[in-house]
């Protein structure tokens, strides 16, 4: 089974420039997108659809005008790029213009539900786009879906409020699912080949094992659990009902995923001095971003790889910074490194 390592860019034009630190919100913000699914295998020419979500808050509850678009080329900026980049393949202008045109626009307001949450979900309809053959046909022609290691068209959300606007970016990797169908061409460069089936490990040193692709999927945070203190001893245990804390209280909160959603996948590793190739398997390091509306965040990401552990910890704020409803929202953000995205938020009272 192959699962191929990529990237996840969202490129925002508008961002914090106060002094507050990145996790606290006082502002309006698009704090995650994520394609369902973030990989899509194709194998003949056929019509794509892909669907796109996004995490947009804002303290003030203010009416926010969304504009969704597509964009069909692999563009680094947000799609600003798109005429500069269509123009370099003029058989396909026409195709790429019909797809670029493909968009949504409408007022957003709170999630009804959310409302009186101190950092409230805006009414985001997911964004579906629907393409023919063209998409897989200019992807295929122009760069043999980016080598083997996919193609990245994306979806670009634009947020407009009184107080600010915002551009995003989201990308989906779409690949084939038989890896055979281009990594012949590229793994001759090393004199290499694709073993046959039935191959076993040493009988053929320039052969490689390629294994069919395995779609990537957004990772499921399970639940959330919390610990009284900052203490790394203090047992970690299932939420209230209610989850109350003092003010300047610390607190240490761990999301917990779904084994699921630590997938494998398969890399090929490339030595180009000694002209050396190998496929090895690799697991999944999620990460976290946080946030909240008040209050303090002892991380602005953990990752085990730097933080060690996925939790954090979360100071209440003092008894004159309270807000006015004592309510706080803290909202986790995670990411599997290769295009997933899911998000989750916990909602709080500091009561003295």
């Amino acid at each position: 089974m192959l699962r191929l390592s990529v990237c996840t860019v969202i490129f925002c034009l508008s961002c914090n420039e106060g002094l507050d630190p990145q996790h606290l919100v006082k502002d309006q913000r698009i704090l995650a997108m994520r394609a369902t699914a973030p990989e899509i295998l194709v194998t003949d020419p056929v019509g794509i659809t892909m669907q796109f979500e996004a995490l947009v808050v804002n303290p003030t509850k203010e009416p926010i005008q969304i504009t969704w678009q597509f964009c069909p080329v692999e563009s680094n900026l947000a799609c600003l790029d798109y005429e500069s980049l269509r123009d370099k393949t003029s058989d396909f202008m026409t195709s790429l213009d019909q797809m670029h045109n493909i968009k949504s626009s409408f007022e957003s307001t709170p999630e009804t539900q959310n409302y009186l949450e101190a950092l409230p979900r805006y009414m985001i309809q997911p964004f579906q786009v629907n393409t023919d053959t063209s998409l897989y046909v200019y992807h295929l022609v122009t760069s043999g879906f980016g080598f083997g290691a996919g193609a990245w068209p994306s979806a670009v959300l634009s947020a407009t409020s009184v107080e600010s606007s915002i551009l995003a970016q989201k990308r989906v990797v779409i690949n084939l699912e038989n890896p055979r169908l281009i990594a012949e061409q590229l793994i001759g460069e090393f004199g290499y080949h694709l073993c046959e089936p039935g191959v076993k490990p040493g009988e053929d040193a320039t052969c490689l094992a390629l294994n069919e692709r395995i779609a990537n999927t957004n990772p499921v945070l399970e639940k959330v659990q919390i610990a009284r203190g900052k203490s790394a001893l203090t047992p970690f245990e299932e939420l209230p009902a209610e989850l109350v804390v003092a003010p300047e209280e610390k607190i240490r909160i761990l999301p917990i995923f779904t084994s699921a959603s630590y997938e494998t996948y398969e890399k090929i590793k490339g030595d180009l001095q000694n002209r050396n190739l190998h496929t090895e398997l690799a697991s999944e390091e999620l990460s976290v971003t946080w946030y909240c509306s008040s209050g303090e965040l002892q991380d602005d990401l953990t990752w085990r790889k730097t933080t060690l552990t996925l939790d954090t910890v979360y100071t209440a704020p003092r008894v004159d910074e309270l807000p006015a409803d004592s309510k706080v929202s803290i909202w986790m953000v995670a990411n599997d490194q290769r295009g997933g995205v899911s998000w989750q938020a916990l909602q709080l009272v500091v009561r003295e």
